[in-house]
């Protein structure tokens, strides 16, 4: 992370405040539309768990949630209908075990 501060070997920096002005900018990514993605309903008897900002959530047998593909294609995103703002992502092997239970 460092070297983002920093030019890189052989170069001349010639506005050397340029390089702290990274952390200040700050992106915020759209909040995808419902539409955007498929909804299912868990029917599997064992539940399956997945982590939220380091906090265990539960998707058991009845939990309706929605899934896309992240923008990059590596992850799944995921939603609840009831919190369509709490937007987590899975790892493919957690999308694996959603899909067994749906």
């Amino acid at each position: 992370m460092y070297s983002f501060l920093m030019p890189g070997p052989g170069t001349v920096d010639k506005n050397p405040i340029s390089h702290t002005v990274h952390n200040s900018v700050k992106e915020e990514a759209r909040i995808k539309g419902e539409d955007e993605y498929e909804f299912f309903t868990f029917k599997a008897k064992e539940p399956v768990e997945i982590e939220f900002r380091g906090k265990p959530v539960t998707i058991s047998k009845g939990t309706k949630f929605g899934v896309r593909p992240s923008s990059n294609g590596k992850n799944i995103r995921l939603i609840f209908p009831n919190d369509k703002t709490r937007v987590m992502t899975l790892s493919p092997e957690q999308a694996q075990k959603l899909a067994k239970g749906v």
